[in-house]
């Protein structure tokens, strides 16, 4: 994490040059999202902030008596991962990611739900440039990292509790958006991975390397199969879908810590 652990003596000082508070204010339940804002969570009374310019912006609170902290990331593994591990120096020991994933099924569309059970690292720039680069042979070397069972249970029967459709399976962590050409696509969806995000693989894989209990749900925000990240706009009803959906995120995380 930046050499901190070398730069610092504690824990305590860890959390304060990344957090800019103490690690009391930090609850034992937190959610991060590199996309939703603190006012998409309904209801949720905000007790605490805290933040440090170039590290992360947080704040803690209360939800139907129970205290949560909510934590911005960026769309970024590396910052994603980083965050888990600053956590790891606090009394975190839940967390859920919630952030957006392309489509690599036809029948998932933009403002569906998607649960990660699994992620694969597919993280890292460079290789996918290098001629010598094959995604089928890497992914045949690449184990995925699963999520904690607990917290998935609880998220899919808080889904299911409020009748909100979702589906569930493997992500694929891509370290390139231009890495996601039709060969490519392809090889994903012949390997059962039915959407593409750019964190999950490192918040699952920081998590189990630091013993805190995670899972990752996540809107479609464009179908993968079909490239529309880069045909420009949505129309205004299928933004108007992901935004409601987006808020659905923030309420079920709420109530499911």
């Amino acid at each position: 994490m930046y050499g901190l652990t070398n730069k610092f003596s504690n824990a305590s000082e860890i959390v304060l040059n990344c957090f800019g508070c103490k690690q009391k204010i930090i609850s034992k339940n937190v959610i991060i999202s590199p996309v939703l804002k603190f006012s998409d969570f309904d209801n949720f009374e905000i007790i605490n902030t805290f933040g440090r310019k170039y590290w992360w912006k947080g704040c803690t609170g209360f939800y139907k008596g129970k205290i949560i902290t909510i934590i911005q990331s960026k769309q970024s593994s590396n910052n994603a991962g980083d965050l888990v591990i600053a956590l790891s120096y606090t009394r975190c020991k839940n967390v859920f990611f919630l952030g957006t994933a392309g489509s690599l099924s036809n029948d998932l569309y933009v403002g569906d739900i998607i649960i990660a059970n699994e992620a694969i690292n597919g993280e890292g720039f460079s290789q996918y440039y290098d001629p010598s680069f094959s995604l089928q042979d890497y992914l045949s070397d690449k184990a995925p990292v699963a999520a904690d069972n607990k917290l998935l249970s609880k998220i899919k029967a808080q889904l299911n509790k409020n009748s909100i459709a979702f589906s569930s399976g493997k992500i694929f962590t891509i370290g390139s958006l231009f890495a996601e050409n039709k060969k490519n696509i392809s090889i994903l969806k012949n390997n059962s991975i039915i959407g593409i995000d750019l964190e999950t693989s490192a918040v699952y894989q920081a998590a189990q390397s630091y013993n805190i209990k995670t899972a990752a749900y996540y809107v479609v925000s464009d179908k993968v199969i079909k490239q529309e990240i880069f045909k420009g706009k949505i129309d205004k009803s299928t933004l108007s879908k992901l935004k409601i959906s987006l808020k659905l995120l923030a309420k079920s995380a709420l109530e499911s810590l």
